[in-house]
């Protein structure tokens, strides 16, 4: 059996994902903040893909440095390990993010991200996230490159497309352009999309 180790983007649960197809031989295991998963577990399986969306890529990176995994299997999507700064977001947006967070500024970001479904938010969901998106802003540092592959859409409204292609060009790592947004899941049916090489 093979596995897809899934690092989860800010404040997303495994809803996200849901409706992709996930391969014959293989199973899928997300990982949501806080991002705990037992190493010792990998061994269980013949082959694993590492994958992170959004700022699961920097917490993944975060996680193979600090396990010293070699692995050759390692994708990003729409994301890395410098997400602050030149090849990412701006430092004062995350700030005024946490500063001015509400429901109607939660909605507006999923908007902005391409999500087309409107999720329920309650206070206790933006209690959770913005203690989520505090302590990253608190542990961030920028992270060495671990990433194979990283794939990027082109209307990313989030992580603008030309800071995340300037790190894959600089960082010598195979980009994949697509026609997403920033939440690229309304658009792929099928994990092969991300792993394989339908692309």
């Amino acid at each position: 059996m093979n596995l897809i180790l899934f690092f989860n983007g800010w404040g997303m649960d495994k809803n996200c994902i849901s409706e992709i197809k996930i391969p014959i031989n293989f199973c899928l295991q997300v990982i949501n903040f806080p991002y705990d998963y037992d190493v010792k577990n990998l061994k269980k399986y013949e082959k694993v893909y590492f994958t992170g969306w959004s700022f699961g890529a920097w917490y993944l990176s975060k996680f193979i440095i600090e396990n010293e995994i070699k692995s050759q299997n390692v994708i990003g999507i729409n994301e890395h390990g410098e997400i602050i700064g030149e090849y990412g977001i701006k430092e004062k947006m995350i700030d005024f993010t946490i500063k001015n967070l509400t429901e109607k500024s939660i909605l507006k970001f999923y908007k902005n991200m391409g999500m087309t479904d409107e999720p329920k938010i309650s206070q206790e969901k933006i209690f959770s996230i913005k203690n989520e998106l505090i302590y990253f802003r608190k542990n961030y540092m920028p992270l060495k490159n671990v990433f194979q592959k990283i794939i990027i859409g082109k209307k990313d409204k989030i992580i603008p497309f030309k800071n995340q292609k300037k790190y894959c060009c600089e960082n010598n790592i195979k980009c994949i352009e697509k026609d997403f947004y920033h939440f690229p899941f309304e658009n792929i049916k099928d994990w092969n999309e991300i792993i394989g090489e339908r692309e």
